[in-house]
């Protein structure tokens, strides 16, 4: 049986170091492949909805950083799945 740890991404922490809104920030993603609708994305930069390992991979190579600096499991709250 597989345990699944909650985990927050850290997307508005990034999308505001890079002061983008989230139209900005979803156009960007958009042009380096990744896949996501707006709506999807804005309950992920709120916390309300997670993503699976394969899409947060995709933010992370997307955003030139390290899978790992967009996890966050000290503030993490059950939250349901999104591709």
């Amino acid at each position: 049986e597989q345990t699944l740890v909650p985990v927050r991404i850290k997307l508005r922490e990034i999308r505001k170091e890079r002061n983008l809104t989230l139209t900005e920030f979803h156009q960007y993603l958009s042009e380096k492949g990744v896949s996501i609708s707006l709506p999807n994305l804005s309950k992920i930069d709120r916390g309300i909805k997670g993503a699976s390992l394969p899409k947060i991979n995709e933010f992370a190579k997307a955003l030139d950083r390290p899978l790992e600096s967009l996890l966050d499991f000290t503030e993490a709250e059950p939250c349901t799945p999104s591709n």
